[in-house]
């Protein structure tokens, strides 16, 4: 597999910017967050720095998304050049200038943040080689496998008042024309 190629897909950027503005860090936001930027190819060795083996491409598109979640004010302090920046922010005066030191801060959440993001994928990685856990699915695998699940209860029913052969027909040509898997 090509890792250059891998590109984070508008529903995994919306997963992912959801589960990063959520304040509970074992909900199932991060799951699927976790399981759609899997499904995107994303492992949690590609979000280490490239020194560690890392791919900056991933890594830098998965920063911007969290970037987008900061405030404003954390996003223009960002983009302002570090050098001309003072080093501390004169507190007795009252400035409220942003200084070095505000800079550095919100450039550790965004390592915490990815660090955060690593720990779920690893998680959801570790659980798949344990056995624990299903292989991650898009949205397109998820509806296939529901409408497996319906066919076989239609299959299981006892003395339906309808045609079950005729509705899973029907289920069986909307899965036609859906995607191959």
């Amino acid at each position: 597999m090509n890792a250059s190629k891998v590109v984070l897909s508008s529903a995994t950027i919306t997963a992912l910017g959801n589960a990063l503005k959520s304040q509970d860090q074992t909900d199932n936001k991060w799951v699927k967050a976790s399981d759609s930027l899997r499904a995107d190819r994303v492992t949690s060795s590609m979000l280490e720095t490239a020194k560690k083996g890392g791919n900056e491409e991933v890594r830098d598109q998965v920063k911007a998304v969290i970037v987008t979640t900061f405030s404003e004010a954390d996003r223009a302090l960002l983009a302002l050049d570090t050098k001309a920046l003072p080093k501390r922010r004169d507190q007795q005066a009252g400035d409220k200038s942003p200084s070095k030191e505000d800079k550095k801060e919100v450039q550790q959440k965004i390592g915490a943040r990815l660090d955060l993001i690593k720990s779920h994928i690893a998680k959801a990685e570790k659980a798949e080689e344990d056995g624990e856990a299903d292989a991650p699915k898009t949205a397109v695998q998820r509806i296939h496998a529901d409408l497996d699940k319906a066919i076989a209860k239609l299959q299981k029913l006892e003395a339906p008042t309808f045609d079950p052969a005729e509705v899973i027909k029907r289920i069986n040509a909307a899965k036609g024309m859906m995607p191959a898997l």
